[in-house]
This record gives C-alpha cells, structure tokens and sequence, in this order.
C-alpha cells in the first residue's frame, strides 16, 4: 500500500496505478476499485488537523498579498489563545480613516466557542469598515490587550481621537491604560439596549409597563440636555 499512496501522491494516474496493483499483488481488481483508491488515499492524506488547518491559513493570509500581516499569541497552555488578521485592504482603510476606532466583541463564533473581536473605522459613507479581525477565546484583560498589540504593531494608532466600544467595562479598562491619548466612549445604542434589558429581565422588584416608558422618557432628557449643553458652549 505504501508505494501506492507514492505513486498518487507523485501524481500517477490511474491506469498507471492500476497496472502496477494488477502485476505486482494478487488482487485481481478493476479500474473502478483503483479510482475509489485513490479518492481514499487522497482525503486522508489532506485530512489536518485543527491546528494545522489554522496555520495553514495563517501562512496563506501572509503570503496572498505584501501587506497582509497574521498574528498567534498562546496561553500558559500552549493554546492558541488570541489569532489578529490584518489584510492589505484593512491597513489602508485604517490610514484614511484613522480619526474613530470601533470595537465589538460577538460571542461563540465557533464550536470551540472562541469570540470574534472585530475593530473597525467609519468610511466616507458613515459605513463601518473592518480592520482588524481578532478570534479570542474568552475576553478577558489579557486577550484585549493582545489584540490592541497586534493592531499597534502593523498601524499609525497614535492618529486616532476617540475609540468606540460596547457596554464591556473591562475593554475600557484596558483601552485606556493602552490608547492613553484617545476617547473612550460607551456605544450609545449598546447601553440603551442593555437597560432595557436590565429593567425587563429584573426579578428582584418585577418589571411593569411604565418602567420601561419612564426609562426611555429619561434617555430622551438626557440626550436633549447634553445637546443643549454643548450648543450652549458652541461645540455644536
């Protein structure tokens, strides 16, 4: 068996591999059985795997165009723990719209339930573009900062104003002692979004109609307020 999986994985073709099984073994078989062979012999050949599946398209990201850059950081485990992609195409999206820097985090991306980070800018059109795309598995202190590194080790950060997240306090934390010299702002659709939520779901003191009314009556004030604020100071 062995020197026909060399003749197919040299790239013999099937007659070839079919001579050679009928004059040396005394199996009499039949061009159909070869052909199943050789299928066989091909998938568990090409059969990786996770690990090399992953590195494997680490390796092709880097070398499909000049500036794409692909990044690893493992844990104490020896897990790949942090995997940041940064295509060509995203690094020049950065450079022309470096100003706001967004970041969300989705949640079990994959059966190994790894999250998906993704940074991303504002184009011309108001359109988020991604930049960076980032698998974790968990978000944790030390994962965001490996995809703040990795995002600083191929980019101009020192361009960008303000940084946009989700409700997650422990991004904040860590963007802030990061990107020291930009904005930290909560997203305003995530926050309301969550005290909605919040309100809702409460089972401490149960949950009525109004509640949710007078919440929203609050955001509504709120915003007006701020906005007439900053008109009053001429910031707007």
């Amino acid at each position: 068996m062995s020197d026909v999986q060399l003749m197919v994985a040299s790239g013999s073709k099937a007659s070839r591999v079919y001579d050679y099984i009928r004059d040396n073994s005394p199996h009499q078989v039949q061009i159909q059985d070869v052909y199943k062979l050789i299928t066989k012999i091909k998938k568990s050949d090409n059969k990786l795997t996770d690990e090399d599946e992953v590195a494997e398209l680490l390796v092709e990201c880097n070398l499909a165009a000049e500036g794409n850059v692909a990044s690893v950081e493992e844990n104490s485990r020896g897990q790949s723990a942090v995997v940041s992609i940064n295509s060509q195409h995203m690094r020049k999206m950065y450079q022309r719209f470096p100003e706001l820097l967004l970041v969300d985090c989705t949640h079990k991306t994959n059966r190994y339930n790894y999250q998906l980070c993704t940074l991303m800018v504002m184009d011309q059109f108001g359109i988020g573009q991604a930049i960076q795309h980032s698998v974790i598995e968990r978000n944790a202190d030390w994962h965001m900062m490996k995809i703040i590194e990795h995002f600083q080790s191929v980019n101009p950060w020192q361009k960008t104003n303000v940084i946009m997240v989700d409700k997650n306090l422990n991004d904040i934390h860590v963007l802030k002692s990061m990107v020291f010299d930009s904005r930290v702002l909560l997203c305003h659709f995530h926050v309301i979004k969550w005290l909605r939520g919040a309100v809702r779901n409460d089972k401490k003191y149960g949950t009525y109609r109004s509640d949710g009314n007078t919440v929203e009556a609050g955001r509504q004030e709120t915003v007006s307020a701020r906005l007439s604020r900053l008109k009053r100071e001429g910031l707007i």
